[in-house]
């Protein structure tokens, strides 16, 4: 019997057109005899397999666990090709743009105190101004300043477009559910940990790990979903967040030695405000 592509219908072999819609029917031929209602059955994907031992590997092994053999010419997961290219397309445009005029004026005022901070330190002078223990809430205010625990400050800093373009770009990033693509982009985000820990503590070092870090949870949420409980892929996770504890260590010895220069920005501030009232006054009396 020959079939009709177009609306299904069986025709008698030697018919060129069909007898329904009268479309011309191709050389398929259906056989009834051979026809069977069970489902056919299809393979998703490729199996990986040692050319030595013929043993089944994971997608991201380099070695074969069986006979020891190593994997040539390993290929680059296109996911994360795609993604580690465009970071570094980022990674290129910002030494230039921190060297433009604008983002340096703008970087050097992250640290000023702002507005409500010096209205603040002028209400408190004035206050303590007429108290003949005027130094005792200075005294204070200086323990709170040394021995303040230094917390993980989430607030961002000062970015450039490229900066801002690569922080969404992470953020956002949509990737596949396969095990072998979120494995491989863990590794990935590891390393840039990492490499981030090994960079001076600051602000900005801190912004990009919290990042990375929120990135991995991401992935990792998703990987329970989809895959369960995978070894690799809880191992990974917890060597990011012990990388990302390490590196807050640090963070908070970098606000440490912070706290002197906090110190004095607070004093001259103070006596800022003093000066202030003193001429408020000179020029009134």
């Amino acid at each position: 019997m020959a079939y009709c592509n177009y609306c299904g219908e069986f025709n008698t072999d030697d018919s060129d057109f069909c007898k329904r819609c009268g479309k011309m029917i191709n050389n398929t031929r259906y056989d009834y005899n051979n026809y069977s209602s069970s489902r056919d059955t299809v393979y998703v994907g490729n199996i990986r397999r040692c050319p030595v031992c013929n043993e089944i590997v994971p997608n991201i092994a380099t070695v074969c666990n069986s006979c020891g053999f190593q994997f040539n010419n390993t290929l680059i997961n296109p996911t994360l090709e795609r993604f580690s290219s465009k970071i570094q397309s980022f990674d290129a445009q910002i030494p230039t743009e921190k060297n433009d005029i604008y983002y340096i004026k703008k970087k050097s005022k992250e640290n000023k105190p702002s507005g409500i901070t010096i209205i603040l330190l002028t209400i408190f002078s004035f206050l303590t101004l007429f108290s003949m223990f005027w130094f005792i809430p200075v005294v204070f205010i200086y323990i709170i300043l040394l021995f303040k625990q230094p917390t993980n400050d989430k607030t961002p800093p000062v970015l450039t477009q490229s900066e801002l373009g690569k922080s969404n770009f992470i953020e956002n990033f949509v990737y596949p559910n396969d095990s072998e693509t979120i494995i491989e982009l863990l590794q990935y985000i590891k390393n840039k940990i990492r490499i981030t820990a090994e960079l001076k503590a600051d602000k900005d070092s801190l912004y990009w790990s919290n990042i990375w870090l929120n990135k991995a949870e991401q992935l990792y949420s998703k990987s329970r979903v989809s895959l369960g409980n995978d070894t690799i892929v809880e191992q990974l996770y917890q060597d990011i967040k012990s990388l990302h504890l390490n590196y807050l260590q640090n963070y908070k010895k970098y606000l440490f030695k912070q706290r002197p220069f906090v110190l004095v920005k607070f004093l001259s501030g103070l006596a800022f405000s003093f000066r202030l009232i003193f001429i408020i006054f000179s020029s009134i009396s």
